[in-house]
C-alpha cells in the first residue's frame, strides 16, 4: 500500500517539474518573438527614412564623397557637401561631419559633409565655355547611376525625392541642368529622385445623374476621376446620364475611373 501511494506522489511531482519548464519556454519564446518584432520594426523605419524617428549618425570620416552622401541618406538623413580646399589628402573624401558621428538625431537632420577637392585631374582649367564638359542625359537612370555619372564628369549632386505614380522607386525623374548643357567642373546639377507611389488621395464621388455626357466628364475631372461612357437602349434619358458606378457619395482613390450610363434611342 505504502508503494502504491508514493507511485501517484512522484508521478505529480515530475508533471509538475515538466510544466513548469514547458512554460518557461514558452515565455522565452514570446519574449525572443517580441524582440525580434520591435528591432525589425525600428530597421525599417531608419531604412524607410521616414519621420518620427530618431538614429545614430555613421561615421563617414575617410570615405569617398558619394560612399558617404549614399549611407547618410539611407539612414534617413540629409547630405550637405561642402569642399574644403584647404585640406589636404586624398581628392573627393570626408575629412569631417557635423554632426558628429554617434550622435543621436532625428529623420532628415542635415549631415554636413567636409569634402577635399576633387584633385587637378578632376578639375581641369578650361579656358573657354565652348570646352567645358556637358551635362549628361540623367532621367531614367537609377540613383547611383546618376551619382556615378555625375561623379566621372565632376558635377556636384543636389538630390530631391519625390513621390511618383509613374516612375518606380529610386530612379531620377528630372534634372536641372539640361542634359547638353555646358558647365564648369564642381558645378551643381539637381535631379529629383522617385519615392515611388504616395499615399492614396482619397476623394468623393459626385453626382452626375441627369447630366450630358460632356458635362459628366467635367464635373468629374473636376473631382480628380475619370469618366468611362457607356451607352444603353433608355428611351426617357436619351443624351443623359441615368446611373453611374461607383455612386455618389462614395470615396474613392483620385485618379479611378468612374462608369456613366448615357441613355440612346433604340
Amino acid at each position: 500500500m505504502e508503494q502504491e501511494a508514493f507511485e501517484p506522489e512522484q508521478s505529480s511531482s515530475h508533471k509538475k517539474t515538466w510544466y513548469g519548464l514547458l512554460f518557461a519556454v514558452i515565455i522565452l519564446l514570446v519574449l525572443w518573438l517580441l524582440w525580434n518584432y520591435w528591432d525589425g520594426s525600428r530597421s525599417g523605419q531608419v531604412a524607410d527614412g521616414g519621420a518620427g524617428f530618431t538614429a545614430e549618425v555613421p561615421d563617414v570620416v575617410g570615405m569617398t564623397r558619394l560612399d558617404a552622401i549614399a549611407l547618410v541618406q539611407r539612414l534617413g538623413f540629409e547630405a550637405d557637401v561642402v569642399v574644403d580646399d584647404a585640406s589636404g589628402g586624398r581628392p573627393d573624401t570626408v575629412v569631417g561631419q557635423d554632426p558628429e558621428a554617434g550622435t543621436e538625431a532625428p529623420g532628415g537632420t542635415v549631415v554636413r559633409l567636409d569634402v577635399t577637392p576633387l584633385g587637378e585631374q578632376a578639375a581641369p582649367d578650361f579656358s573657354s565655355e565652348d570646352t567645358m564638359p556637358v551635362v549628361p542625359e540623367l532621367a531614367g537612370k537609377s540613383r547611383s547611376s546618376a551619382l556615378s555619372t555625375l561623379d566621372r564628369v565632376g558635377y556636384y549632386p543636389v538630390i530631391t525625392e519625390r513621390h511618383s505614380d509613374t516612375f518606380p522607386p529610386d530612379k531620377v525623374m528630372s534634372q536641372n541642368p539640361a542634359a547638353g548643357t555646358r558647365l564648369s567642373v564642381g558645378s551643381p546639377v539637381s535631379i529629383v529622385v522617385s519615392l515611388g507611389r504616395g499615399p492614396a488621395i482619397l476623394v468623393t464621388v459626385p453626382s452626375t445623374l441627369g447630366m450630358t455626357e460632356r458635362d459628366a466628364q467635367a464635373r468629374l475631372s473636376q473631382a480628380g476621376l475619370v469618366a468611362k461612357a457607356t451607352y444603353q437602349p433608355k428611351a426617357d434619358s436619351v443624351g443623359r446620364v441615368y446611373d453611374q458606378w461607383p455612386r455618389a457619395g462614395e470615396r474613392v482613390e483620385r485618379g479611378e475611373d468612374v462608369v456613366i450610363l448615357l441613355g440612346v434611342a433604340r
